[in-house]
């Protein structure tokens, strides 16, 4: 009896350790299948995070090295911008810019040059940009020729840049002076206009699109039309030195990024070929504004009030509005914030106490154009 009892419970023990030993290895695979998924996750957001870097940094090189190349012969060489195009051509003597936003068309021409040949510079130089399209605006843009892989975009309303414009209309404008540079050598500069309601026409060419977008992400067309009118006067070649793409100044590692992710389901960087596509930069405005009300700033009660606030934050960052109001980052206490106050006072404090003064002006700007554009809608 006593043999059985032993031998029962050695059998017992040894099944027992067993088992244990059986656990302790599929916890150790699990531990080590787990430290490998963590390895990989990481290494991928780290991949992920190198390419935004990569992006950022390959804009920032192309900027330096235009700025290099254009210091040489100017005393202050201009670059692109949100709202303005510039170009360079005849080795970089001749320098043609057109403000969206005034409709200013300025030619200037370095070295000393008759009254004639300056006229038929201007001229030519006029011409030229009456028959450019987005595309070999892009190609002849010293900065963005350098990253922009095909200068084909696509799907544009109208891929010329103005149309039915004749060249005597801009020229009947001019006004011309000249300047001494630093180092010595003449500028001539002639300026003309452009009629606003040529640059105004181009709004006129989005609003398809706008409504579409509206429709699809539950955005207010009009909140759509005035922020893109704020930030690129409808420049289809807008960039900014953030780097920030297209006609509603599109940031591929901010509100890109949350794009991607959100409506997209995989992160990833994108690029000023894609965002130089008109109806795919409105497209992705508009689902960053959808990101922005209605699920970073869904708790706020008010729409009038989330408005305002979404307003901010696509151009302050979401961020940076919760600490005005809560101070912390926390969305849940930027929302219990602003429900505490009426629409006007919130808008009140965005603009007149909220810490950055663009920030400040651009809520003023896209609500006042806001107002202007609803009843198109």
């Amino acid at each position: 009896m006593l043999k059985s009892f032993l031998f029962c419970s050695l059998v017992v023990g040894l099944y027992a350790q067993t088992v244990i030993a059986g656990v302790e290895d599929l916890q150790a695979k699990f531990e080590s299948q787990k430290q490998l998924l963590s390895t990989s996750f990481n290494q991928q957001k780290s991949q992920q995070v190198d390419r935004f870097e990569q992006a950022k940094l390959a804009y920032r090189d192309s900027f330096l090295n235009a700025q290099k190349r254009f210091s040489q012969q100017w005393d202050t060489p201009v670059l692109s911008s949100a709202t303005t195009w510039v170009s360079y051509s005849e080795g970089d003597k001749v320098r043609r810019s057109l403000d969206f936003e005034s409709g200013a068309y300025t030619i200037e021409v370095l070295g000393d040059k008759t009254q004639a040949q300056i006229d038929a510079i201007v001229v030519q130089q006029t011409e030229r940009l009456l028959s450019a399209t987005s595309s070999s605006a892009i190609k002849s843009d010293p900065v963005l020729n350098q990253i922009v892989s095909n200068n084909t975009p696509s799907n544009t309303p109208s891929n010329k840049l103005f149309t039915e414009l004749d060249s005597t209309v801009i020229t009947a404008t001019k006004q011309q002076s000249a300047y001494r540079q630093a180092q010595g050598s003449k500028v001539t500069t002639v300026t003309m206009r452009f009629p606003q309601d040529k640059l105004s026409q181009r709004a006129l060419q989005y609003i398809p699109q706008i409504k579409k977008q509206a429709h699809k992400w539950q955005v207010d067309p009009a909140l759509i039309i005035a922020i893109m009118h704020t930030e690129s006067h409808f420049n289809p070649v807008a960039q900014s030195h953030i780097p920030a793409y297209g006609l509603m100044q599109i940031v591929p590692y901010s509100a890109g990024r949350d794009v991607t992710r959100v409506h997209q389901g995989q992160e990833r960087v994108l690029s000023a070929d894609e965002l130089f596509v008109p109806d795919y930069n409105i497209e992705v405005g508009s689902a960053y504004l959808n990101i922005l009300e209605q699920r970073y700033l869904n708790d706020i009660a008010d729409p009038n009030t989330r408005t305002f606030v979404a307003i901010s934050a696509y151009n302050g960052g979401v961020g940076a509005v919760a600490k005005h109001f809560s101070g912390t980052g926390s969305l849940n206490k930027l929302a219990q914030s602003v429900n505490r106050m009426s629409s006007q006072q919130v808008y009140h404090s965005l603009v007149d106490d909220f810490p950055y003064k663009e920030t400040r002006d651009y809520l003023k700007k896209v609500e006042s154009k806001r107002q202007y554009y609803a009843p198109y809608f």
